[in-house]
């Protein structure tokens, strides 16, 4: 859930009005109430303002509490304390004595079940929060006492950060930009934007959850909208956010190729048209193709650094495209059969105008395609795209590619193009596991 203490009217807000200098005084600089662009910024001093700080910090135990949501984003979190969000943090996780979160039952019999998911949004140039990257740190003796090293897992109990730095690398690398700089940030975004801070994106990342990935959000135009319409590179987005290490956040309708502009307040620009759903059911099913992948193989699930030796990138591309290999154990789960078993993925992708070779492997092992999408004509002159999977559902819209056959060398992209593709047995053919 959304939590927003960072946006509040002036002379109408109902707090300012019951007390407008006591208990939730505002952020002043002197004046009863200070415009920062977003509004007032509710005063959650806790010495000053215990009432505000007290505020708070019940309404997001609240929500938990008795709503059962299981995580909070907090907007433009500079604008909330740190000693605040540390409170709230420790009482979701209740760390025993050796910092490891459990479960509870406060004086009201609501149980809390930790971790609650944590996220906070930075706009671009803002200060950020330092604490908020604690990926591989023991706070057992400070204010959360937390001990974070333990626990970077799935479940990882620390905050992450909308990573402004990826949606921006990568929508400009599936818009064409011909700029190599965008074709290396793609690279380094995918890989958690690994220690990456050059004091304006704010995207520093020790592992890859303490990064929440995304290219399109409330704030901003939908990728459909700024590939102006183009199938492909809205898929590529899609894509590319998948398979990247890091938290993917999809905005709603974003699965259908949702259109809507820049930040637009009014019903009828934010409104979700499902008939969409319909129209673009190849895209929906990709997506959820691509999301039992991600939730089936462990190649893209990592929590913690996967370190070059188990995923990085062939340097040698050329610029506008990007060869992508990661590892893990072995896929389970997978209502697509086929990527039951699978380790490893190579994922290639192609945004310049001619056909490019990429190298896939070099000792004989067989390589077989599992997702493929493509411009239709390969020339950008028309907005529609093919996409094709190993067996697809039936009625999607989805070719099945079953039939393509493995390499054990190279792979030739299209223009623009991109493939996913998984290493198999040494006897083994595409169409089985």
């Amino acid at each position: 859930m959304d939590m927003v203490f960072t946006h509040t009217s002036n002379e109408y807000n109902m707090l300012y009005r019951a007390e407008p200098y006591y208990r939730y005084y505002f952020r002043t600089n002197g004046a009863s109430w200070q415009n920062v662009g977003t509004g007032n910024w509710i005063d959650d001093d806790k010495t000053n303002k215990p009432f505000a700080y007290k505020m708070v910090v019940d309404s997001a135990l609240y929500w938990i509490k008795e709503f059962h949501i299981d995580g909070i984003r907090f907007d433009l979190v500079v604008g909330t304390r740190e000693e605040t969000l540390k409170e709230i943090q420790k009482k979701l996780c209740n760390p025993n004595g050796s910092g490891v979160c459990q479960s509870y039952t406060d004086s009201l019999g609501n149980t809390i079940k930790p971790p609650n998911f944590l996220t906070g949004e930075n706009w671009l140039g803002a200060t950020r929060h330092s604490f908020m990257v604690q990926s591989g740190t023991n706070d057992t003796l400070g204010s959360t006492g937390i001990d974070f090293t333990a626990q970077v897992t799935g479940d990882y109990p620390g905050f992450s950060q909308w990573n402004d730095y990826f949606r921006e690398s990568v929508k400009a690398f599936v818009q064409g930009n011909s700029d190599p700089m965008y074709t290396s940030r793609t690279k380094t975004a995918m890989y958690f934007s690994k220690n990456r801070d050059d004091g304006i994106w704010q995207a520093i990342s020790k592992n890859p959850v303490d990064t929440l990935n995304y290219i399109e959000s409330h704030d901003e135009e939908t990728i459909f909208h700024a590939v102006l319409g183009n199938e492909f590179k809205a898929a590529l987005g899609m894509l590319t956010l998948l398979v990247s290490h890091g938290i993917p956040m999809i905005q709603q309708g974003q699965e259908f190729f949702r259109d809507k502009g820049k930040q637009d307040q009014s019903y009828s620009g934010n409104v979700i048209k499902w008939g969409g759903l319909s129209s673009n059911k190849k895209m929906f099913y990709l997506t959820k193709y691509l999301i039992d992948m991600r939730k089936s193989c462990a190649a893209f699930q990592y929590a913690a650094d996967p370190t070059v030796t188990n995923s990085n990138f062939d340097s040698s591309t050329v610029n506008q495209t990007y060869s992508f290999f990661t590892k893990g154990t072995a896929c389970s789960g997978s209502s697509t059969t086929q990527l039951n078993g699978r380790t490893e993925f190579r994922v290639l992708a192609n945004m310049t105008n001619t056909t490019q070779t990429f190298t896939v492997e070099t000792g004989g092992s067989r390589w077989c395609a599992f997702v493929h999408i493509a411009d239709a004509d390969g020339t950008e002159s028309s907005p529609q795209a093919n996409f094709s999977v190993i067996s697809p559902p039936s009625n999607s819209g989805l070719t099945d590619i079953a039939s393509w056959g493995y390499t054990t060398s190279t792979w030739a992209l299209n223009a623009y193009s991109a493939v996913i593709l998984s290493k198999i047995s040494a006897t083994g053919t595409c169409s089985s596991p």
